[in-house]
């Protein structure tokens, strides 16, 4: 699929299928490949566009100035939505392209029709709404992974991390291919976690909104994470919220089939309100 470059980077996504446009934005230490399941199971009724973050899959790691953003994580999404020529388009964004998702609608607004927001890493918005014993449970668990990375313990940062969010012995029952794959996008996901602490979405940011927006959360979910989708939930004026049987975090992953009936189900919504 097309390559192209932006900003001294190259920058890779995938397209396939045709109809509406959507556009798939990763987790952290994933790539588009996440969705192939999801993309699967949608079928050929839409036109689905899933870059590489930078630094993840096959997009080169970010070289810029300054660290790493989700509002330049957004720029990159909107140049691939500006190559395929895709404005209006529905978002779909699990955990950290779910933050990148939320920044490409208040930075970009003609571009986003309609939002799925799966439990998106807006830590920040729990301290906000007075809430800091739980929003220091989710800081701590970013700083971790960053200080073992530091330390060069990049399979106990990983174990750490997935065990939290799913369940334990979580990362030991994933194959050696799929901890391979995480562990090479160690350093990127170490720029991750910085977008994640730098993220500037406000409460005021989601009470503008003015599009659908559908927050799905998974039953087993770490605290935090659920009260994010909570507080999405209750500040977005027209967000619907879904939660997902028997799924931890990584959904997408795990629950891949559960997951596409709700992104259809809130898709065939905008038609319906549409037509």
């Amino acid at each position: 699929m097309p390559d192209f470059k932006f900003q001294d980077h190259t920058i890779h996504y995938e397209c396939t299928g045709r109809g509406e446009p959507v556009v798939l934005l990763h987790c952290g230490g994933s790539s588009a490949r996440q969705w192939e399941k999801i993309s699967a199971a949608l079928g050929n009724r839409y036109c689905l566009i899933a870059p590489d973050f930078y630094g993840f899959g096959e997009s080169s790691r970010w070289r810029g100035e300054t660290l790493l953003s989700h509002d330049d994580q957004a720029a990159l999404v909107a140049e691939v939505m500006n190559r395929e020529g895709v404005v209006d388009a529905s978002i779909v964004g699990h955990s950290y392209g779910g933050a990148c998702a939320v920044r490409l609608k208040i930075l970009y607004p003609h571009l986003v029709r309609s939002l799925v927001l799966i439990e998106p890493v807006l830590t920040n918005l729990i301290r906000e709404a007075g809430e800091p014993a739980l929003h220091a449970e989710g800081f701590e668990i970013a700083h971790r992974f960053l200080e073992l990375a530091a330390d060069g313990r990049d399979e106990d940062a990983w174990r750490e991390f997935i065990d939290h969010h799913n369940a334990p012995g979580t990362w030991a029952a994933l194959s050696e291919r799929a901890k391979a794959r995480f562990l090479s996008q160690t350093p990127s996901t170490a720029d991750g976690f910085h977008s994640n602490l730098g993220n500037t979405t406000t409460l005021a940011d989601c009470r503008r909104f003015d599009i659908p927006v559908t927050v799905l959360c998974s039953e087993t979910t770490a605290p935090y994470n659920r009260r994010v989708t909570e507080i999405l939930r209750n500040e977005i004026p027209r967000a619907e919220w879904r939660e997902i049987a028997g799924a931890g975090h990584m959904s997408p992953l795990t629950h891949p089939e559960a997951v596409a009936r709700l992104i259809e189900a809130h898709l065939q919504e905008q038609v319906i309100a549409a037509g």
